[in-house]
């Protein structure tokens, strides 16, 4: 099932959606290349953003996840550092992804889904969307260490199957997210360089 540009499948694999975010923007490497010679870097550090890494992470918060299988995920990488290669002129792959990610100041596909899922945590913890119950124990489970104690449970175990896991098991980018974050008055903005401070590798 395909809802706003996003392949759904019964168990969640996002194998069809990632496949298909691949497929479209390698069609499009050919002439990115060609254009490349005919702009500076930063130029064309847009048009690879708005062309190319918009359609490989579009709605990224939801499928590229810890949950996403690891071959899934290095087909992601691999996209994402060909773009890379072509801005940095590195055709012959002579320089490390490490290097290509310096030299483009560029999140990689880790950065920017955790990136992501904490920006869209917060707006929803602020806004007092969703279910209270679940607001409420998001709340109890932001600590930036993980044994401390009290920590609150997603369910009872007497009542779920899932048992006893804490939220910051299952969303381990909450573990960078600072609690005083929460309920202040931050525009959009101002919100974005905090997270990008916290879950980018370089200066933003």
């Amino acid at each position: 099932m395909k809802v706003l540009g996003v392949y759904f499948d019964s168990k969640l694999t996002w194998e069809k959606h990632i496949r298909h975010n691949i497929s479209k923007c390698s069609s499009k490497l050919a002439v990115l290349r060609k254009l490349r010679r005919n702009f500076n870097s930063e130029q064309f550090k847009s048009i690879i953003t708005s062309q190319y890494f918009s359609q490989l992470y579009y709605c990224s918060e939801v499928w590229l996840s810890q949950a996403t299988k690891a071959n899934l995920k290095n087909l992601i990488r691999t996209a994402h550092y060909k773009a890379l290669r072509v801005l940095q002129f590195d055709f012959e792959k002579k320089k490390t992804r490490s290097e290509l990610t310096k030299l483009s100041k560029r999140a990689t596909p880790t950065e920017w889904s955790q990136y992501m899922q904490a920006n869209l945590v917060i707006k929803c913890l602020n806004s007092q969307s969703g279910s209270r119950y679940l607001r409420d124990k998001l709340r109890e489970t932001l600590f930036t260490t993980r044994r401390k104690p009290g920590i609150g449970k997603f369910f009872n175990n007497a009542k779920g199957k899932i048992g006893k896991q804490s939220i910051q098991n299952r969303l381990k980018f909450m573990d960078a997210i600072q609690t005083d974050w929460l309920g202040t008055e931050l525009n959009d903005d101002a919100r974005r360089r905090l997270l990008k401070k916290t879950f980018f590798s370089y200066e933003t």
